[in-house]
């Protein structure tokens, strides 16, 4: 069965040019945004938020069809495709995505714990790939870091590049591979 499994390379870029965007309700009720190009701090309570967005690709480096299933989207969302519907990939072929993330100092900024905690920071997007008649499955996993943030008593720190700068992340097997056919032949206690 091991010859039915595809092979992905995933990985997720960051933007050269402008890895944050930032966005402030102005005055005049409309938002105004900007791409950071150096760290600073925000003091003033206004409403803000930050938009982060990674270029995702899968590619097959197999003979096999692959088909993706996203297991966590790691607190972001793809752009363009329907959350639960499966990613099919063809022999040496790729798909390619943006992912994006929101934050909020009124949220998931508003402490120095919120900030540190592995869910606001860790880009730990998964997935399963399997062959299209299911027989076999491997998780993938990210492992990037998006530290952007910090809190100096009530100011909000914001840096211009992650706390470990990357410009690129590869997804990696994260566990062993399952065998669901034979799975469940052996859940039905029928001969393999």
């Amino acid at each position: 069965m091991d010859r039915l499994a595809p092979v992905i390379l995933a990985t997720a870029k960051l933007s050269r040019m402008s890895p944050l965007t930032v966005y402030k309700l102005m005055p005049s009720g409309a938002y105004a945004y900007a791409t950071l190009s150096e760290s600073y701090s925000e003091e003033e309570q206004r409403e803000i938020h930050f938009r982060q967005r990674l270029a995702i690709s899968f590619r097959n480096v197999s003979d096999q069809i692959a088909r993706l299933s996203i297991i966590d989207l790691a607190s972001g969302e793809l752009e363009n495709h329907p959350q639960g519907r499966e990613i099919i990939v063809a022999p040496h072929e790729t798909e390619k995505f943006i992912w994006e993330r929101r934050w909020s100092p009124q949220a998931e900024l508003a402490t120095e714990e919120e900030i540190n905690d592995v869910r606001s920071w860790l880009f730990n997007f998964s997935f399963w790939v399997r062959d299209l008649g299911m027989n076999v499955q491997d998780t993938y996993v990210f492992n990037g870091d998006l530290r952007f943030f910090a809190r100096d008593g009530s100011r909000l720190l914001v840096r211009d590049e992650p706390e470990h700068a990357w410009t690129e992340d590869v997804a990696v097997p994260s566990q062993m591979r399952v065998y669901e056919r034979l799975d469940a032949l052996a859940q039905t206690g029928q001969p393999s």
